[in-house]
């Protein structure tokens, strides 16, 4: 471990330490005598080992099918009168951002270190050596070197390993790293992990985690069964939306009267790339608003549709068999409307091996990317999965 690491780490804990007495005594408002009426008191008065174990009985019970709200009364009891562990869980139930991240700040505060935003060289090493779950998301967030792949590897590992302990963000973070962000993986063990986060919390995202990957996967039926569990059961899920098929054996979770509308965004979606395949259930789990900023996004980073195509009619059958081939011929400047009407007469007749060619021939003669800095497609799909584990972190949900 280099010198400057271990400072990095030693000056994050002290100074998560340094407010401990402070904090305790702002959060134990209603007084010694409340505090010592309580299961919590131990941990209020320093046993933060005892409040964990307390939080951990809590979760057992969500786990088993207690009351949520009456649980979380539990826990902001606990936080009231100064247990950190307990303000920490609390912070993880919550899915209003500032919420969310106060409650991290008051636990931070209290002396419960594992809630402490960690920055650079420390966060790096504490995901590495510790495997914590914040660490690694941060780790993942803000480092410019290594490979993607091994730091959604650490994320996995570490959601895996907080799942175990029944932490909703952790379960939500092991089945999104495992079928989103590294794109491989998403089998039962991952959707069982997006099935206890609903479980164990009611936030709508999280409660819709696991239809939006099964519905990703083709899981059509099972997808709705969940979604309509959810609803009957008044959790969250956004009760207008279904899982249904879309063209190039995709599958999203839509409101119906908007089909057309994803028809047209499968097929630009594909033109990013292979990448793009696996951010489905992100847009599923986008609100109306983010949905929108993200198209606005995803149309700077595609050609426009050229003046010889505006005005050609696309024949519905090439639409949804076609999809990426259709847009990527609609926006390439250097065909003419007998050129494109030519290839949409072709398309069904030619090889997969055919199609493949000249989408990829296509793609090379016109994309270009604007600059670097700016948002990405990419990025926008990345941060859906981050504050899935971090409601803290912001957004517009």
């Amino acid at each position: 471990m280099s010198t400057r690491r271990s400072l990095g780490l030693l000056i994050a804990t002290w100074a998560a330490l340094a407010g401990c007495d402070k904090a305790r005594a702002s959060t134990a408002a209603p007084g010694k005598d409340d505090a010592a009426s309580t299961p919590w008191k131990a941990c209020a008065e320093g046993a933060l080992d005892e409040g964990r174990r307390l939080v951990a009985d809590d979760r057992a019970a969500r786990m088993s099918g207690e009351d949520f709200e009456s649980r979380r009364a539990e826990l902001d009891a606990g936080c009231e009168v100064g247990c950190a562990p307990a303000c920490l869980e609390l912070a993880r139930l919550s899915w209003e951002p500032s919420e969310s991240a106060r409650l991290r700040e008051r636990a931070c505060a209290g002396g419960e270190v594992e809630a402490c935003v960690l920055e650079g060289s420390a966060a790096t090493q504490v995901c590495v050596e510790q495997r914590a779950l914040l660490a690694c998301t941060t780790r993942l967030e803000v480092e410019a070197e290594g490979s993607l792949a091994e730091l959604w590897s650490a994320v996995a590992e570490a959601g895996a390993a907080g799942c175990d302990q029944h932490d909703a963000r952790a379960c939500a973070a092991s089945a999104w790293a495992r079928c989103v962000g590294l794109g491989e993986g998403c089998d039962e063990g991952a959707l069982a992990a997006a099935d206890d986060a609903a479980l164990l919390v009611p936030d709508p995202a999280l409660v819709e985690l696991g239809p939006a990957l099964r519905c990703e996967l083709g899981q059509v039926e099972a997808a709705n069964e969940r979604l309509a569990a959810a609803c009957a059961a008044g959790r969250g899920a956004r009760c207008e939306r279904r899982c249904e098929a879309l063209p190039g054996g995709r599958a999203a979770m839509i409101v119906s009267e908007e089909r057309s509308r994803w028809v047209d965004l499968v097929g630009v979606l594909e033109l990013q790339g292979e990448d793009a395949a696996r951010w489905l259930p992100a847009l599923s789990l986008m609100s109306a608003g983010e949905l929108e900023d993200f198209e606005a996004l995803l149309t700077a980073f595609t050609p426009p549709v050229s003046d010889a195509a505006a005005s050609l009619a696309v024949p519905e059958e090439l639409r949804e068999r076609f999809p990426a081939l259709v847009e990527a011929l609609r926006r390439s400047p250097q065909l003419d409307t007998k050129k494109i009407r030519y290839w949409f007469e072709r398309l069904p007749d030619m090889s997969e091996e055919q199609r493949t060619n000249l989408l990829e021939s296509l793609r090379g003669h016109w994309w270009a990317l604007p600059g670097e800095g700016q948002a990405t497609p990419a990025s926008f799909v990345e941060d859906v999965g981050l504050r899935l584990i971090d409601p803290g972190r912001g957004g517009t949900r």
